[in-house]
């Protein structure tokens, strides 16, 4: 693996308010801290090409990507949220990826429907899932979905906002809007800028870095994830901000149509 190709890309991106050498330091120490771990190969198998699409990185790095990214851990987050005893008949799971959130929506819904933009994440998914209570589909949920038989009473998105286009977190949330059921359920998680200084400009050099391969890497302000929802069907029950310190903040959006 050959570290300094990444650090020579990373390092082209330097944000307002540190130096070259500032910037050097936080790159280093970054890379030092995920040697050996998943996340490098993710960053690795990215810095070897020259242009990427969501769909293809995702294909590219579906076998690394429950480790790299901790998703067991972010999707019990975000149910934690869910607090009542409730039952629904139909749950969506919006990038769906390897599963493990289709997984677990089946433990509070009769029937789930994941949709992702991926076929190796959805392959991933298949062989973790033997359910006739499941059905896995290919979509791109910024653009037309498929036409589902009936609406779901709850939609679960766990961190697909973060590759949503400028000008089509509308048609996103549309897509929602049209799934659900009148007074159906959603719980969406939006990607923020960190609070820490030094996460926020390590983020920037990695957000840009992706961005120059092609790939979308949003991120949510509150004010702006608000406005967002008062502008569609949706409205807010609860909006959780939560501090990872790492790179970036998440923030947790339960929602009703």
């Amino acid at each position: 693996m050959d570290y300094e190709v990444l650090f020579n890309q990373l390092v082209t991106f330097i944000p307002q308010g540190i130096t070259r050498k500032e910037a050097e330091i936080l790159i280093k120490q970054f890379i030092n801290n995920i040697k050996g771990q998943p996340l490098l190969r993710v960053m690795s198998i990215i810095a070897q090409q020259s242009e990427f699409t969501v769909e293809k990185m995702y294909d590219s790095i579906a076998q690394y990507y429950e480790a790299a990214f901790s998703e067991r851990k972010h999707i019990m987050e975000s149910l934690t949220l869910i607090k009542h005893n409730k039952r629904y008949s139909l749950a969506i799971d919006l990038g769906c990826g390897t599963g493990l959130s289709t997984q677990a929506l089946l433990n509070i819904a009769d029937f789930v429907i994941g949709l992702d933009i991926s076929n190796n994440m959805l392959a991933k998914a298949r062989k973790r899932i033997d359910s006739t209570k499941v059905k896995l589909l290919k979509a791109d949920f910024t653009e037309n979905i498929p036409k589902l038989e009936e609406r779901a009473d709850f939609i679960f998105s766990v961190g697909a906002t973060r590759h949503i286009p400028e000008g089509k977190e509308f048609v996103f949330l549309e897509n929602v809007v049209k799934l659900l059921k009148p007074g159906g359920e959603s719980i969406i998680t939006f990607v923020t800028p960190a609070e820490n200084l030094g996460s926020a400009y390590l983020d920037y050099i990695i957000r840009n870095w992706m961005e120059s391969k092609g790939l979308c890497e949003r991120r949510f302000s509150v004010k702006e994830i608000k406005d967002l929802y008062s502008k569609t069907g949706l409205t807010i029950t609860e909006l959780k901000l939560k501090r990872s310190g790492f790179l970036y903040d998440k923030v947790f959006v339960c929602a009703v149509k």
